[in-house]
């Protein structure tokens, strides 16, 4: 696909987003001189000859494209009209209404909506016959969509001035019945702030009652309208500040998200005000005072209005306080571990506890190398980069193996978190951790490969820290033991007896279980760091003092029956 059609297609995307319609003259050219018309012409032509691919016509499909056009004749779209009229009695057709019969919606039928359209605008060039005007006047047609519409917004604003005895209307008010807000009505704030736009643009009366009649002026006088747009915000601004002490007062913070509503300022209410919303907006005013970007499209915050927001701890640059924010977190987790790193699914709100909400420090960590590396928007600075060193950041991370294994310790993280156990089967293959999938990773041959590393002194201290956080399971029994007793505990034929012999009798001693469970005692999997950790004795003593000491005829006994048992157990 040419780089040269992709750019068209751009441009009929934004006049579809623009009309709703594909419907371009020929004739038509785009503001930046492009010949769209004659464009879209030529797409008709190549699809007629089999010259467009697949994913060309699926694209064009995409935004209304109409690859046959058929004229009709004015007295067929006529009965056409004449049928939606005498169904709903009216003629108050939408733009992109299709019909096949009139007044039914069908979208293989002829375009009565847009052509509703085209005869308004013939009747504003003065190009329509009087004949047709009569006929048309007769079904009720609008000539001037725009004043019916007009008119309707007006009542709901006579409605609000009927129920506040005035006409100062936030200007994110929204209603269905004119008084009462509602967050799915009618932006009936914006209508009042379009039609003082409108009166103050022109200064000239001839040219003013060109979009705004004298007559509307002087129905929007009559219920109290304020055109001096400067009283009517100042009246919002403040609305919406003690909406924001209120937060302030009861959160002690002005950390608002953006989709909070609110009609109390400290319960959400999805009908409430966006009071996260007007805080992000007042950013953008405090941005336009030294940002001509900001300041060709926003008013600058006044220097009042900045004194009262930082009095209730308004916070005017946000990603600089998520980053401090974030990076204390990061950083007690360094304090605690001595390291950073963490697996990619470890979230925490205090550096040390997992929490589900809190911040994924793999993540951040990742964004943070990104922004010292490519990242123009957000580039990191002298004194971020400090920082990050100070807890011994690893800018560059060497895309090897480690990032496999990350991957597969992420996935056993999720198992143990959903089991509560690493007792995996070396044929468990799973997407989410924790189900089945034959289609998955094979993490059960993952698993074992780990414990056959650990056995060959092939992994790390860190990772062997990680694995132990998820209990892993370092000596794996396999083999059913063939005892009654034992019928459900698997015992590693690895294992040596003498070892063995020696764990079993030492739970004798100390007057423990063998099973507990339907498990062996987990001193029967301990390896020797463990017992000296634990218990405070080595295999290697454990052993020596078992056939070194003198023992009665009882514990003779006794001692050959747990050898009996433990070469059962190893078969």
């Amino acid at each position: 696909m040419h780089d040269n059609w992709l750019k068209m297609y751009e441009f009929a995307q934004k006049y579809y987003w623009q009309h709703k319609d594909l419907e371009i003259k020929i004739k038509y050219v785009t503001e930046e001189g492009i010949k769209l018309g004659m464009w879209i012409s030529n797409q008709r032509k190549k699809y007629k000859n089999g010259k467009l691919s697949h994913q060309q016509i699926e694209m064009l499909n995409s935004i209304g494209m109409i690859w046959k056009v058929e004229k009709q004749t004015w007295d067929e779209m006529y009965s056409l009209a004449e049928n939606y009229y005498r169904y709903y009695h009216n003629l108050k057709i939408s733009k992109n209404f299709i019909t096949k019969n009139g007044y039914e919606y069908d979208q293989d039928g002829l375009r009565l909506g847009l052509w509703i359209f085209e005869q308004r605008k013939t009747y504003k060039k003065n190009k329509i016959s009087k004949e047709r005007i009569e006929k048309l006047n007769k079904i009720g047609m609008i000539w001037e969509a725009n004043k019916d519409a007009w008119q309707k917004m007006y009542e709901l604003a006579a409605k609000y001035y009927e129920k506040h005895k005035n006409l100062k209307i936030p200007i994110h008010f929204k209603t269905k019945d004119g008084f009462t807000y509602d967050a799915e009505g009618i932006k009936l704030g914006i209508w009042i702030g379009n039609q003082r736009q409108i009166y103050n643009s022109y200064k000239d009366e001839n040219r003013r009652q060109q979009t705004l009649s004298s007559r509307q002026i002087y129905l929007l006088n009559d219920i109290g309208m304020i055109w001096d747009a400067s009283i009517d915000y100042d009246k919002y601004w403040n609305e919406m500040y003690n909406l924001a002490q209120k937060y302030y007062y009861h959160y002690k913070k002005l950390d608002i998200p953006i989709g909070f509503r609110t009609k109390d300022g400290v319960v959400y209410d999805k009908k409430g005000y966006k009071l996260g919303k007007w805080i992000q907006s007042q950013r953008r005013s405090f941005k336009a005072i030294t940002n001509p970007t900001y300041a060709k499209t926003v008013e600058p915050l006044s220097r009042q209005k900045q004194e009262k927001l930082e009095k209730i701890g308004m916070i005017w640059n946000i990603y600089d306080y998520k980053w401090y924010h974030n990076y204390e977190i990061v950083k007690k987790y360094y304090m605690i571990h001595g390291n950073l790193e963490v697996t990619p699914t470890f979230r925490t709100k205090d550096g040390k506890t997992y929490d589900e909400a809190g911040l994924n420090i793999y993540n951040w960590l990742s964004q943070q190398r990104q922004a010292y590396k490519h990242n123009k928007r957000r580039k990191l600075s002298e004194e971020q980069i400090s920082l990050l060193n100070e807890i011994n950041m690893i800018w560059d991370v060497p895309k090897s193996r480690g990032n496999t294994w990350t991957k597969f310790y992420s996935l056993a993280e999720k198992y143990y978190n959903h089991h509560h156990n690493l007792d995996i089967k070396t044929k468990f293959k799973t997407k989410n951790g924790y189900e089945h999938d034959e289609e998955g990773e094979k993490l059960g041959a993952w698993i074992k490969k780990q414990r056959y590393n650990y056995k060959n002194g092939i992994l790390t201290d860190e990772q062997i820290k990680l694995l132990n956080n998820i209990e892993m399971i370092w000596r794996k029994m396999p083999a059913r033991a063939k005892n009654e007793k034992f019928k459900n505990v698997e015992i590693d034929k690895g294992e040596t007896y003498r070892e063995l012999v020696a764990k079993i009798n030492l739970l004798r001693i100390m007057g423990l279980p063998l099973i507990i469970d339907n498990k062996p005692n987990p001193i029967i999997y301990m390896t020797d760091s463990e017992l000296k950790k634990n218990l405070n004795i080595s295999i290697e003593d454990l052993i020596y003092n078992f056939y070194s000491e003198e023992k009665s005829e009882e514990v003779k006994q006794t001692i050959k029956q747990e050898k009996t048992l433990s070469k059962r157990l190893i078969k």
